[in-house]
């Protein structure tokens, strides 16, 4: 655990994910808003799970303008807020995924406009599974309306549901996570090793979402003294502590992945790879014909 926490560089990456983090943070929730009204999404839906995930203090600065984001979007931003959001969290995405790497005990091998790509791309697809994750829980009432009835449940499962966020918001970031660690290092992982870490991050997360306004309270009370630029400060380090306890869960998962099965295979996923495939392919059935 110690060599994965050491390669994995927590403190550097940390920093450099919740830097990127800013600068996407805002874009993004324009970008939602323009899609929650295409599906018809209650906004207010939304922010009952964004207040409960961010701390207090945070939210008391940003949250009147992601509400204002998630009521008003328009379809006319989707491309520059898309552009912003693209660029600002892939170079996130790429910070996570080199941090993720060399968790495993993996050097970067891509090349940087590889690297880049790969990144635009799971930051895309990582997009969808939030969105999708969003509508699924905004749309639990009805899904619930419709099963009861017909699987002769009880009414409480809807009432439960409608006043429960935790195991709500708990099964969607450890949805994501699990994804995360699955899918961007660049290694065969099993599910039965990540998912560990990935529950163990998602505590922690919400604990820390939670009580950091404790934190505040007791030893950063002087940095609120500065006003908006303090409740910044505030919010880089949320956003370093997060980044730091999703790294760790990824720790976690690796030195499960070395305890279990003896080290890691990589994966040939790379374009030279496919190519040669492919050119294999075309050669062996060119022969099989002749």
């Amino acid at each position: 655990m110690a060599e994965r926490i050491k390669d994995a560089d927590i403190n550097n990456y940390s920093i450099v994910i919740a830097y990127y983090t800013l600068l996407a943070i805002f874009p993004l929730f324009i970008l939602l808003g323009s899609g929650i009204k295409v599906v018809g999404i209650n906004a207010q839906t939304i922010m009952t799970y964004v207040r409960y995930l961010i701390p207090e203090t945070v939210y008391a600065l940003i949250g009147p303008f992601i509400k204002d984001f998630l009521q008003n979007g328009s379809v006319s931003l989707v491309s520059i807020t898309g552009i912003l959001t693209l660029w600002a969290a892939s170079r996130g995405i790429n910070a996570v995924k080199r941090a993720l790497n060399y968790s495993f005990g993996i050097k970067e091998t891509q090349r940087y406009l590889t690297s880049r790509i790969v990144s635009m791309v799971l930051t895309i697809a990582f997009g969808i599974i939030i969105f999708v994750i969003f509508i699924a829980f905004s749309f639990g009432q009805l899904i619930l309306d419709y099963i009861i009835p017909r699987f002769d449940l009880p009414l409480d499962w809807l009432e439960t549901f409608m006043r429960l966020k935790t195991p709500t918001a708990f099964m969607g970031i450890a949805l994501v996570l699990t994804a995360l660690y699955y899918i961007i290092p660049n290694c065969r992982v099993h599910l039965r090793t990540i998912i560990p870490g990935s529950l163990l991050a998602t505590t922690g997360w919400l604990i820390l979402s939670q009580g950091f306004s404790l934190y505040i309270k007791y030893f950063a009370k002087s940095v609120m003294s500065y006003g908006t630029i303090g409740t910044f400060i505030v919010l880089m380090f949320w956003l370093n502590y997060s980044a730091w306890i999703i790294i760790f869960g990824a720790v976690v998962g690796a030195s499960n992945e070395y305890y279990f099965y003896d080290g890691i295979t990589m994966k040939t996923t790379s374009i030279k790879h496919i190519i040669q495939q492919q050119g294999q392919k075309v050669v062996g059935k060119h022969q099989d014909d002749e």
